[in-house]
């Protein structure tokens, strides 16, 4: 039949009806070309409902019906329409508007969608508001100026397979305010808007083997607390915007998805936490293959970041962290890079840049790096900047023409077990302006001897007390007058008798390859030995009371162990015994014994200052433990049962620092006291005791 200028062309309240090979156009205000209300298991075919300003086909709380290679046009509302329906199946249907949805699906749920094609000048292609658990597969949904596939409003639990949106102005797909649908094996595709876009708090939705792209935005884009989304094996391509980009959104996991860009980053987290990425992989030319910005407590496993002018895998302003077995690269920038980035845990990443860092930390504090690789060809392999109190273990560090590992700007990092080395040209390991760094237990260092030095302290800026422990290597340079390099190793002993048991008390000596000897200990004594040189650097006086005969001690002689001389002689009932904290101790009764050590220049210290001593005090008693008149000093306190020191400003005036903690009782205690400038410290056994501010000279 052919009807037209019909209030509503074709009108069933039927059940179990067929409507087939129609054709209806109607012009009046809203009239509707086909109107199935409260209608039940029909069957239309291939009929044909035209409307201007009403919809093309409707079904109106009508279930159960089946609907095949029907066309619903109109131009002012939706071509298709299913308001309130269940159970019905749509197949190879078309519907078109101008300025409504194509196809419109209203608080409906457990429909069937199948091949079907939702076309829209102006609005969604395909749209579905307020409906559950319906079933959409080979459907195609396209927009001039919108979104081609839309999921509103509460509209859950929904299975997309194998769709198409398609918004050439708009979005490709879009979930919002949806949660726990499934899309697999669908395409979003944009020009100027994202190809599939999650956002307003669309949780639980799960996206498998999706592709989303666009030229102008983002390829998948999860937005406005969008969280616990699972996405697997999707891929997010963008010119000129971010490949997949997560925003305000936590707790996604996000597995074997690939994001790439053009011109921004292939995968890009902002103000996002808490979120899992494993084995994914982003790529952009221009900008960063990985990037997280602001974004805390997110887990990276083996995904791979690679960019060509951009930074292979960065972390901005993103802390607490943990990246495991990522692989970072870049061609003409940093592989790995952290800034302003703290308390990160990285273990077993990769970084290899051809001309910039493989692994660069920038303005970073509190990060733990364990075996991460950091190569370059024509740059540093491993660089720290302006970062302080980081923990580097058993890292890797090749450059082929500069610096293996540097340290700039930086201080109170450890590193161990460090594998540094240079193929042409350059130096192992390079320090400049960097201080109280400790390296120790190296595995490698080894610089280009043609033209470069294993280790070398750079002479255009300050570089003080940086330790080497138990570091071996060929050559070194430390340049300029006030910098300094600390050399330490350990030394372990063991001395058997032929019955296989140890003894104690066996005496080791070791000697240096200029045949010094900087060891003489006895075993079951342990110690943290340095080397001859380096006690001349910083060290003034160290005194270790065991009443060594090797070195001259007896009951009235005190060698220093620093190397300067500064040896001292005992008066009054001043006396070594046996049964120190490390080896022997010197016993003072508190009425006129001490131990005397000569006036020396090296013993004058107006700047930062270190004294500590291991005491056991029998009762609360006032007693120096250490004094230079009117200069230094460290006391115990017979009143507070704290531990005082003194700093003198002049000879009537001095700086007075009292411990937090009382000093032990017929016990050991390990005391430090340090000062540098601007902030003095007190330590009980390892532990900051109280800090103070202060910044006057000592006299």
């Amino acid at each position: 039949n052919t009807l037209g200028n019909q209030f509503r062309g074709i009108v069933s309240y039927m059940e179990n009806g067929l409507i087939a090979n129609n054709s209806v156009n109607v012009s009046c205000s809203n009239c509707i070309g086909i109107y199935l209300y409260s209608s039940s298991n029909n069957t239309l075919i291939n009929n044909t409902g035209i409307s201007d300003s009403g919809d093309g086909i409707v079904l109106d709380s009508s279930d159960n019906n089946i609907l095949t290679s029907n066309t619903g046009t109109s131009n002012s509302s939706h071509g298709i329409h299913i308001k309130s329906g269940v159970n019905n199946t749509l197949i190879n249907n078309t519907g078109t508007s101008n300025s409504g949805h194509g196809i419109y699906l209203l608080s409906s749920s457990n429909n069937t969608l199948t091949s079907n094609t939702g076309t829209s000048d102006n609005s969604y292609g395909i749209y579905l508001y307020n409906s559950t658990y319906n079933n959409l597969t080979f459907n195609r949904g396209e927009s001039n100026n919108n979104y081609g596939i839309y999921i509103y409003s509460n509209s859950n639990f929904n299975v997309f397979v194998s769709n198409l949106g398609n918004g050439t102005l708009g979005g490709g797909i879009r979930i919002s305010s949806s949660s726990n649908n499934t899309l697999r094996d669908n395409s979003g595709i944009s020009i100027s808007s994202h190809g599939i876009y999650l956002s307003s708090s669309s949780n639980s939705n799960t996206l498998i083997n999706n592709t989303g792209r666009s030229n102008e935005s983002y390829g998948i884009y999860i937005t406005s607390n969008s969280n616990y989304n699972t996405l697997i094996n999707n891929t997010g391509t963008s010119i000129e915007e971010s490949g997949i980009f997560l925003f305000t959104s936590s707790n996604n996991n996000l597995t074997s998805n690939r994001g790439t860009s053009d011109i921004n980053s292939g995968i890009y987290l902002s103000t996002a936490d808490n979120n899992i990425l494993t084995s994914n992989t982003g790529t952009s030319n221009e900008s960063y293959g990985i990037y997280l910005s602001s974004s805390d407590n997110n887990t990276l496993t083996s995904n791979i970041g690679t960019s060509n002018n951009g930074v292979g895998i960065y972390l901005y302003s993103s802390d607490n962290n943990i990246l495991t077995s990522n692989n970072g690269s870049s061609n003409s920038s940093v592989a790995i890079y952290l800034s302003s980035a703290d308390n990160n845990t990285l273990t077993s990443n990769r970084g290899i840049s051809n001309s910039s860092y493989g692994l660069y930390l920038y303005n970073v504090n509190n990060n733990t790096l364990t075996s991460d690789i950091g190569i370059s060809n024509t740059s540093r392999g491993v660089f720290l900047y302006l970062s302080f109190n980081n923990t580097l273990t058993n890292i890797k560090a090749k450059s082929e023409s500069y610096h293996a590992f540097e340290l700039q700007h930086s201080r109170y990092n450890v590193i161990s077990q460090i594998n540094a080395s240079v193929t042409n040209g350059s130096f192992a390991i390079y320090i400049v302006n960097s201080s109280y760094n400790t390296i120790k237990d190296c595995i490698y260092i080894e610089g280009d001897n043609g033209g470069g030095k294993d280790v070398l302290v750079d002479a255009t800026s300050t570089s003080v007390d940086n330790i080497l422990l138990n570091c071996s290597y060929n050559s070194e340079g430390v340049n300029g007058a006030n910098n300094t390099l600390i050399r330490k190793w350990y030394y372990r002993a063991y001395v058997n008798g032929t019955n296989g048991s140890s003894f104690v008390g066996a005496r080791v000596k070791a000697y240096n390859v200029s045949s010094s000897l900087v060891l003489n200990l006895l075993t079951k004594a342990p110690e943290e030995i340095s080397s001859g040189e380096s006690l001349t650097r910083g060290l003034v006086g160290w005194w270790h009371f065991n009443n060594d005969s090797a070195y001259g001690e007896n009951d009235t002689h005190v060698y220093d162990f620093s190397g300067n001389g500064n040896n001292g002689t005992a008066y009054g009932d001043a006396h070594p015994v046996s049964g120190g904290k490390i080896s022997g101790a010197f016993e003072f009764d508190g009425v006129g014994d001490y131990v005397e050590v000569s006036d020396d220049d090296s013993l004058d210290i107006t700047d930062e200052i270190t004294i500590s001593a291991w005491i056991n005090i029998p009762e609360i008693s006032r007693g120096d433990i250490i004094r230079k008149i009117d200069t230094y000093a460290m006391r115990t306190d017979e009143i507070s049962g704290k531990i005082f020191v003194f700093l003198w400003e002049n000879s009537t005036t001095f700086g007075s620092f009292q411990s937090n903690s009382n000093y032990s009782l017929n016990s050991w205690d390990f005391w430090v006291f340090t000062w540098n400038d601007s902030n003095a410290s007190i330590y009980k056994n390892g532990v900051l005791d109280r800090s103070f501010d202060y910044t006057t000279p000592i006299n």
